[in-house]
């Protein structure tokens, strides 16, 4: 059966879950490739929040990679989806698997991200440990 991809429907797919438009709109390693980028930079921005001491620099560098992240990826599903012409529809294109996909999101990403929460960074404030820490530097621990 062949269906036209309509591009607002990938884009608010995209906009559900990183790379879900992809996958409605038959590009699935792309979807699996910008979800996974999606989480390894949610992670990576929370770090950077308690890992950068410089306000506000440690709040704006991870929120615009974060948002620049998902503005790419719901303007590229709704790109993809509207370049295609007849579309032969996949075993993947199901909106129960949509649904799926987007439930089982809701349940993984706040695990994903909960492990950026194991890490802790601190602050050297004295000369206590001079040999090998200097007072002021950072060091990042795992809690």
């Amino acid at each position: 059966m062949d269906a036209k991809r309509r591009w607002w429907i990938a884009g608010v797919l995209s906009l559900a879950v990183p790379g879900l438009g992809h996958l409605y709109s038959g590009r699935a390693i792309a979807g699996l490739a910008l979800y996974t980028l999606g989480v390894v930079t949610a992670n990576v921005a929370l770090l950077l929040i308690g890992f950068i001491n410089m306000f506000p620099w440690n709040l704006i560098i991870p929120v615009m990679a974060v948002l620049g992240l998902g503005v790419f990826v719901v303007v590229n599903s709704m790109m993809v989806a509207s370049r295609s012409q007849d579309y032969t529809l996949r075993k993947y294109n199901l909106w129960y698997l949509y649904l799926l996909v987007f439930i089982g999101h809701m349940f993984i990403s706040p695990i994903l991200l909960l492990t950026a929460n194991n890490y802790v960074t601190y602050r050297i404030p004295s000369q206590a440990m001079e040999d090998t820490l200097m007072a002021g530097d950072y060091v990042f621990a795992d809690t």
